[in-house]
């Protein structure tokens, strides 16, 4: 199901991010990895994946300000949201923007 898709992270955990790239290479997905919201943005004006995983916590641009932009700007690219805090409102808040 995985196979052949394009899938973009933005998170700056670098341990995290290793954990996540290999579980989706290992079902065959193609993936890209960003940092932060704004290298994410740069990222997808390069190409737009069939999936993009963000994290809310980040440095140079919050995720929930990275998610609101893209919802903007790419309205029908499915985004997941992860995040490593304790409360839901930052998750709810980004969904209500998505």
């Amino acid at each position: 199901m995985l196979a052949g898709k394009e899938v973009l992270i933005v998170e700056d955990d670098p341990v995290f991010i290793r954990i996540i790239s290999g579980f989706l290479k290992k079902e065959g997905c193609t993936v890209r990895e960003a940092e932060n919201g704004l290298d994410g943005l740069k990222a997808l004006r390069e190409g737009i994946p069939d999936l993009l995983i963000s994290d809310l916590s980040m440095p140079v641009m919050t995720g929930l300000e990275f998610v609101q932009e893209v919802s903007l700007e790419y309205p029908m690219l499915p985004v997941i949201v992860i995040s490593g805090t304790g409360g839901m409102s930052d998750v709810a808040q980004a969904c209500a923007s998505a």
